[in-house]
């Protein structure tokens, strides 16, 4: 796919599948020595639209014969991801020279998330970040 196809994509997504979300830089830490409590302070903009994957199209897991047959006792149950999302942000939804990195943080659906890994596209038409769900986000930039 072109630059532009790449463009288009994300557009067309956003319009129909867009979720406001909260992105959160860390900018201080401070740690309270006689209480033990740790207060940050974060730098916040916001994404007007971002699309918002559902938790189920994150990760899939089959069981086969063989894995059913080594570990019978374990076949009560699978992996549920419901706490991992992808999200899709444009780069033009960032700031000008702004790169997403790791230690930031998101926040949307009133939980404040981990970003775990950043993919780039060719020519930087979009970000796909994986997050996991951390905390509520009652407790963001307290």
């Amino acid at each position: 796919m072109s630059l532009r196809q790449h463009k288009l994509l994300i557009y067309r997504l956003k319009r129909t599948y867009g979720q406001s979300i909260k992105y959160l830089v860390p900018t201080t830490n401070a740690h309270d020595i006689l209480t033990g409590a740790v207060s940050r302070a974060y730098t916040q903009f916001n994404i007007k639209k971002a699309v918002v994957m559902p938790a189920d199209l994150a990760r899939s897991f089959v069981y086969d014969l063989a894995f059913i047959a080594s570990g019978k006792n374990f076949t009560h149950g699978g992996f549920f991801d419901a706490n991992n999302r992808v999200i899709l942000v444009s780069a033009r939804d960032f700031p000008k020279d702004f790169l997403p990195k790791i230690k930031h943080h998101l926040e949307f659906d009133n939980e404040k998330w981990e970003i775990k890994t950043i993919l780039t596209q060719p020519g930087r038409a979009f970000y796909a970040i994986a997050v996991q769900s951390i905390s509520n986000a009652a407790t963001v930039g307290s």
